[in-house]
């Protein structure tokens, strides 16, 4: 399904946040308020709990709506007939534009501001920052997903691109 394996990704993805942690701490865009790496080990545990949240229901409710759709020839990307490198190109930009519709909702909605309010509370923003997500706005975020990725039609491989 992806080029990498998942110990190589998870390799990947900690040696990028060690490097922007580091160039965070070497060229600082300002004066922090707090202790940097409590508040990166906060951050990272805010982070663990909703990672292990969201594994328990993303796979059979995000995956699964995108078999479901699959198998009734559901979503957009499926009833126009293109090569499948545009369909690809055009679920991600769709992807991403959605998603942007489901923060833009994050900020407008009472109900879920107070959820997504937790990630804006970080007072030196940085890169575990991105970590910083509540449970309850992450666990929220799985339905959307789900129509998200039936509506637009997007196969597996590029969900997980």
């Amino acid at each position: 399904m992806t080029a990498f394996s998942t110990p190589v990704r998870l390799a990947l993805g900690a040696t990028v946040f060690t490097a922007l942690v580091l160039a965070e701490r070497a060229w600082p865009l300002r004066r922090a308020t707090q202790w940097k790496w409590r508040r990166v080990f906060i951050n990272l545990a805010i982070g663990a709990l909703g990672g292990a949240a969201l594994a328990l229901v993303y796979g059979p409710v995000v995956l699964g709506s995108v078999e479901r759709a699959r198998g009734v020839e559901f979503g957009l990307l499926r009833w126009i007939p293109l090569p499948g490198w545009l369909a690809a190109a055009l679920a991600v930009i769709l992807l991403d534009y959605t998603l942007w519709i489901w923060h833009w909702l994050n900020h407008r909605v009472p109900l879920l501001w107070r959820f997504h309010a937790a990630h804006h509370a970080d007072l030196d923003v940085d890169a575990s920052t991105a970590f910083r997500f509540h449970i309850g706005e992450l666990l929220l975020s799985v339905p959307f997903r789900a129509l998200q990725v039936a509506f637009i039609g997007v196969e597996v491989p590029v969900l997980l691109f």
